[in-house]
């Protein structure tokens, strides 16, 4: 072990390993800082403590200018890269990022849709395995997986029980007003065009459906998005439910009037 104090130079004090072994800092001694022939510290036997009263900081620095810190901020542990992503890898791979914009992505290093303001985004790079899971653990108990509120409150969830999963919107009679029972179905529901199609992208699937645009003026709630917009139209069928339910009263309602007919006739 060499010890040079360089006072005319820059160098300033250097120790210096003779062999290949370790240059080591010890308390009573117990070795607390050991650095090996590689370059690698350890300190306090793997245990690196930063110890301040307040706010205690980790600096990355490269060239001297600061890249990133771990902080730790009164109870919360802060992670911040000064303009670049911050990325999460097991293994050499990484499963995770969340990117200089704030959004987390998980499967994939890049965005899904970049024309979607979202704060996550999910990606499934192997086949076979889902981009989300979630559990409900509780055994039989029913639970709300997902619940979606808005400003108004909560609008609607996801929930299981031990036998099935319900989407669920609200439809709390509390939430509703002007309630009427009187209307006409049938005339709208002659309306609508069923129809049979296929994805331009899945050519050899055959379906039933609608054109997202020939129901939005008779079902306007069940459809998502403007013709020829940015965002490729939707349309959730669940909300021709109503209509088809007064539709098949309506109609029920002509039948047991023929039949009262008939049968008057035939006696």
């Amino acid at each position: 072990m060499t010890v040079k104090i360089n006072a005319d130079t820059s160098d300033g004090l250097k120790f210096v390993s003779d062999t290949s072994g370790a240059i080591d800092l010890q308390s009573n001694g117990t070795t607390k800082v050991s650095l090996d022939s590689s370059g690698n510290l350890e300190v306090n036997n793997g245990n690196f403590i930063i110890d301040k009263s307040s706010s205690p900081n980790l600096l990355f620095n490269v060239n001297g200018t600061e890249k990133g810190y771990i902080r730790q901020n009164a109870n919360d542990l802060e992670s911040n890269s000064a303009s670049g992503n911050v990325l999460f890898r097991t293994g050499g791979t990484e499963r995770a990022r969340i990117d200089s914009s704030g959004i987390l992505l998980v499967g994939t290093s890049s965005l899904i849709d970049s024309t979607k303001n979202s704060i996550g985004q999910f990606a499934n790079v192997n086949g076979g395995r889902p981009a989300l899971a979630l559990g409900n653990l509780s055994g039989s108990t029913e639970s709300n997986v997902i619940i979606f509120k808005n400003s108004n409150g909560e609008v609607g969830t996801i929930n299981t029980s031990g036998s099935g999963t319900a989407y669920a919107t609200s439809s709390d009679y509390r939430l509703k007003e002007n309630v009427s029972y009187t209307f006409d179905a049938t005339s709208r529901l002659k309306q609508l065009k069923p129809a049979r199609f296929n994805f331009k992208a899945d050519a050899d699937t055959t379906l039933d459906g609608f054109l997202a645009h020939e129901v939005s003026s008779i079902v306007p709630e069940a459809v998502i998005g403007e013709k020829d917009g940015v965002q490729m139209q939707g349309i959730d069928q669940s909300k021709l439910v109503p209509l088809l339910v007064k539709t098949c009263q309506e109609q029920q309602t002509i039948i047991e009037d023929l039949q009262t007919r008939i049968q008057a006739l035939e006696s």
